[in-house]
């Protein structure tokens, strides 16, 4: 006798019609989803268990087996009625088995973009602990928290001197033009009632240049700007606010804890004598160079809770290739060195003088940038004001350049609104009004230099004879004379661009295998930035994508009030990192970036499609452009997801 079920379909599609047809099949399809239910009222748990479990047995449950077989027999008995009636089970079967997996993928994408970094610090700490026994994580903790107030404390006197031992150049440049921008700006900035609420090692890592250890401090404090010449605030407010940020700390491998006071207790950990220092690094007792890392930890960076991230184990594309022809050259020289850079580049336009980059850029970068380097003719300087500085990395080495240089691109995270004014005047601080900005800065030199390691965190220091170096003064050493701006000596600048991407990875490049990122918090604002920038370029944002950016954007956690902020800056200042029309390298990493800005929640949701599409049709992408671009990263995603719980696995099946 023909089952039940089968008899139903007969009389429901007994009548003609592709209606009654369709229906037939969802009711298949609705029954057929629902097959677990009958499966277990039928009786077959433990079967079905088992099957599911083990993957033996005929993979089929009691309650899929009889649909099947009364599909079967409708096909056969009624092919007028069971073909149709099959293929329009099949398809929804098909349907449903692609939306099954594209939930599965996004939950390991999405739990892997959001669960916190995978710093397997225990293990590092054992190998650290390996060569320097005392080593210590809560220790250094404890002398990092107790160094935090006395760094706040120089800041607010404008008085670098305690921190001079136990900070690179890098940090210590980044100190010093603020506070001489911050002067001249007539204005004087103060931290106080300073309260560590908790450090944590985040990230340990070790190479054969450099122990890095890196912290996140969670602090409150009274942070005001107020007018140097009449006290009165300008900025800030009288109530204790929290902030956080993640300290960079470096040391040379063959480094002992010794347990006794070091840089940050403003002693020489090589001879123990006090440590007073200003432009030099060296320690008058002993002759040592105290922040090069060879004796204690120096506090090599300061990155935004936001921008930071640990750096990928993979290598940086063409690191392994510059290392072999250098074995001195490291990536955390590179970084300090662009941060002297950076600041450098901030002070030529404030003040109006392109003697700041004699000793960092290439002449033919400051003759071409020389118009930003000089006063209007209303004597007023136009410069980035409130300079903050996110994060740098280095995201890419070049070498053997057919014109004689190597080249290391170094992503820089910022931000800043333009001012007008005459320097020196009272500039009141607007950091409201700042914008997000990204840059590579290009560095270069000539092939065949090598890294001096000893001079590594020196940066601002002559390679040659490591003597402090100063603006102005021409592109020479003025105690050895070396040349220090053509690249024979150590790296220079060689141009900065606007960097498109957004990624781990030089976007000019073009190159699509570089190592997924986490993608910081700030990275959302940013591409809604250049989003922006990309539909005004084109006029004027119409309704339909300013709908749609909000949609962007609050998918993001961004409110719409600071989209609007966001949106309006655009408008007024522009944006520098707004791709531009046509099929470019370019433009393909900044597909890339929105997508991925997508992904962080596993999916690209159909919204969020149309916005994309939206967005790079001003690029001259299609709608199949679009589709295979999220095809591809969602793949990629998919595919580091599941390595990096496989290497999660063995690592707890290691350490069991």
């Amino acid at each position: 006798m023909m089952p039940r079920l089968a008899r139903l379909f007969i009389r429901m599609t007994s009548r003609r019609g592709a209606t009654r047809i369709f229906a037939g099949g969802i009711i298949l399809a609705s029954i057929l989803a629902a097959s677990d239910a009958l499966a277990r009222a039928g009786g077959g748990e433990s079967f079905n268990s088992g099957s599911s479990s083990s993957g033996s047995g005929d993979g089929m449950g009691g309650g899929e087996g009889y649909l099947v077989y009364a599909l079967l027999r409708l096909v056969i008995a009624y092919p007028k009625v069971g073909v149709p009636v099959a293929v329009v089970v099949v398809a929804l079967v098909m349907i449903a088995g692609r939306t099954s997996r594209s939930a599965y993928v996004s939950s390991v994408i999405r739990h892997d973009r959001q669960s916190p970094a995978r710093s397997d610090i225990s293990r590092e700490t054992a190998a650290l602990r390996e060569r320097d026994p005392a080593f210590s994580p809560q220790a250094f903790e404890e002398r990092v928290a107790a160094v935090f107030p006395k760094v706040q404390a120089a800041w607010s006197a404008s008085d670098l001197k305690a921190l001079r031992p136990f900070v690179s150049d890098g940090v210590y440049e980044r100190f010093r033009i603020q506070l001489e921008i911050q002067k001249n700006c007539r204005l004087r900035n103060t931290v106080e009632q300073v309260r560590v609420n908790a450090v944590r090692l985040v990230d340990l890592q070790c190479d054969p240049h450099f122990d890095a250890a890196h912290l996140r401090i969670e602090a409150y404090a009274v942070d005001q700007t107020v007018d140097a010449a009449t006290g009165k605030r300008v900025a800030g407010s009288d109530l204790p606010a929290g902030f956080v940020e993640v300290w960079s700390f470096l040391r040379k491998p063959g480094v002992r804890t010794s347990g006794r006071r070091g840089l940050m207790e403003s002693s020489c950990p090589n001879c123990a004598a006090p440590v007073k220092l200003a432009d030099s690094v060296q320690c008058s007792s002993c002759g040592a160079i105290v922040n090069s890392g060879e004796y204690d930890w120096v506090l090599s960076g300061i990155t935004q809770d936001s921008e930071w991230a640990p750096r990928a184990r993979e290598q940086v594309p063409g690191l392994s290739d510059m290392s072999n022809r250098d074995p001195g050259f490291c990536i955390q020289h590179i970084e300090d060195h662009a941060a002297v850079v950076f600041w450098r580049h901030r002070a030529a336009e404030f003040f109006a003088a392109g003697t700041y980059m004699d000793k960092v850029a290439r002449p033919e970068y400051t003759r071409s940038r020389s118009s930003d380097f000089r006063a209007g003719s209303d004597g007023k300087s136009t410069f980035h004001a409130d300079a903050a500085l996110g994060a740098v990395r280095v995201v890419g080495v070049d070498t053997g350049s057919s014109d004689g240089f190597d080249r290391v691109q170094v992503r820089v995270t910022w931000s800043s609104h333009t001012e007008s004014a005459v320097i020196p005047s009272l500039v009141t601080p607007a950091p409201g009004r700042s914008m997000l900005r990204s840059h590579l800065f290009v560095l270069a030199r000539k092939t065949g230099v090598r890294t001096p390691v000893s001079h590594a965190l020196n940066s601002a220091h002559c390679p040659a004879c490591g003597a402090p170096e100063s603006p102005g003064s021409g592109g020479s050493c003025r105690y050895c004379g070396a040349a220090r701006n053509d690249g024979s000596t150590g790296w220079v600048l060689d141009s900065v661009e606007p960097f498109f991407g957004f990624m781990h990875g030089p976007a000019r490049r073009g190159d699509t295998e570089e190592p997924l990122p986490v993608l910081p918090a700030a990275e959302a604002e940013r591409l809604i930035q250049s989003a922006a920038a990309v539909m005004i370029a084109d006029g004027e944002i119409t309704a339909d994508e300013e709908t749609a950016l909000g949609r962007m954007a609050r998918r993001r956690n961004i409110p719409e009030s600071r989209m609007n902020e966001i949106v309006e800056r655009v408008r007024n200042d522009g944006a520098a990192a707004a791709p531009m029309r046509g099929n470019t390298p370019e433009n393909m990493a900044f597909l890339r970036s929105l997508i991925i800005m997508c992904l962080a929640d596993g999916k690209v949701v159909k919204a969020e499609r149309d916005t994309i599409r939206a967005l790079v049709s001003h690029m001259q992408y299609t709608d199949f452009d679009v589709d295979y671009a999220i095809r591809r990263e969602t793949a990629r995603f998919y595919a580091e997801a599941r390595r990096n719980n496989r290497k999660t696995k063995k690592h707890a099946e290691t350490t069991a």
